[in-house]
């Protein structure tokens, strides 16, 4: 999961990866040198996972409400 986040990290939209080298490859395309700052994976705190777990549940809902309006476009 790789989170674009506002300048105070809370999360504004979330993207999916299939490994981390993906990831790492979508965030140097979207945001030019971001791997100058890329932090390896370590074990997350219980904060942290929560934190993880309500983004998740807040995008899913966003996700819900407002459906891909590109598809009714023509």
């Amino acid at each position: 999961m790789l989170l674009h986040c506002a300048s105070n990290w809370d999360a504004l939209a979330g993207f999916h990866y299939e490994s981390t080298a993906a990831a790492e490859d979508g965030a140097n395309s979207a945001y030019t040198g971001a791997l100058l700052s890329w932090e390896s994976f370590r074990e997350l705190t219980s904060a942290e996972l929560a934190e993880i777990e309500n983004v998740r549940v807040e995008l899913n809902a966003s996700a819900h409400e407002h459906p891909d309006s590109s598809e009714n476009e023509a």
